[in-house]
């Protein structure tokens, strides 16, 4: 999958594409599973299909040991991801799918959108558009191993 950086976006501002710090899947599962009173996982970027494998694992994992949901937000859009081998292996373990590329010229005001091109798929059964609010905190993993909660806050307790 090809790298589409956006000037622009938030991500681009926040999220360096060469920043960050290498993990084990188990260990971020551990950091994951340790947040109590979660019932699903948000996956976003920069973007998460460019790590397809690392993603493949740490999806199937999360969906193996939990009955954890799996929601991630693309850049790209459906029919990119389906004809790509290993990210349509991800997608059959999603449940919820926010996906396109962000468009300056079309902005909204969706707390899962970012512009009006950008489509929410239902991947499972599990969700409806009835289930679908608006999530009031992002964990952000930094490059020292600190979770940064972006947004109002929901108090949790993480456990190394």
């Amino acid at each position: 999958m090809k790298n589409m950086r956006i000037s622009h976006s938030y991500l681009y501002a926040t999220h360096s594409f060469n920043s960050g710090s290498l993990r084990q899947i188990e260990e971020i599962f551990q950091m994951i599973i340790s947040v109590k009173g979660i019932e699903g996982v948000s996956i976003s970027g920069g973007e998460p299909f460019l790590q397809s494998k690392a993603l493949l694992d740490l999806v199937t994992l999360i969906k193996k040991e939990t009955n954890f949901s799996i929601l991630i937000f693309s850049g790209f859009n459906l029919d990119e991801l389906k004809n790509d081998k290993t990210s349509n292996k991800i997608l059959k373990l999603t449940d919820i799918l926010i996906a396109g590329r962000y468009d300056e010229n079309c902005k909204i005001n969706n707390p899962l959108l970012s512009s009006s091109n950008q489509k929410i798929h239902f991947i499972s059964n599990r969700y409806s558009i009835n289930d679908i609010h608006s999530s009031d905190t992002e964990i952000i993993i930094n490059k020292q191993g600190n979770l940064i909660l972006s947004g109002v806050g929901v108090k949790f307790e993480y456990v190394s």
